[in-house]
């Protein structure tokens, strides 16, 4: 999801635990009380997302980002594959540091994963890929070159 951009609906990010509950918007104040005056957040939960999540899951974290970047990331099945093909009109910097960061963070605790990716974000930001990917925003699909 990060490397692609890839939105997903709720009912499949509750299904990936990317979420803890989906519940309709009318609902939410009085279960944000309850999580309140019960001081903790639900137990997390890990559910099992399915095959085709899986497969996804399963080729990225084995991918090589530079084979994503130039678009020369291969995989048997048609999804996967379109996946992948997105990585390639990505910003090539932000990706490179988007894939470290997950790779080096994931092991963390909120509050050190939050700081390491904070200490990154001056680095994307000063690119000249960030101005094109702002200033694009809406008009038109950015040209990244990389710096």
């Amino acid at each position: 999801l990060v490397l692609t951009g890839t939105p997903v609906d709720a009912r499949t990010a509750a299904s990936i635990g990317l979420v803890d509950e989906v519940l309709p918007v009318e609902r939410m104040k009085d279960r944000i009380g309850e999580l309140h005056r019960a001081g903790a957040a639900p137990p997390r939960r890990r559910p099992a997302p399915g095959a085709p999540i899986e497969a996804l899951a399963g080729f990225f974290a084995d991918a090589d980002v530079e084979t994503l970047l130039q678009g020369k990331a291969t995989h048997d099945d048609a999804k996967v594959a379109k996946e992948a093909g997105k990585v390639r009109f990505k910003a090539p910097i932000a990706t490179r540091i988007a894939d470290d960061l997950i790779r080096n963070g994931a092991d963390l605790d909120l509050a050190e994963g939050l700081a390491l990716e904070l200490s990154q974000l001056e680095k994307i930001f000063h690119t000249k890929d960030a101005y094109e990917g702002l200033s694009s925003l809406g008009r038109r699909r950015p040209t990244f070159i990389g710096e």
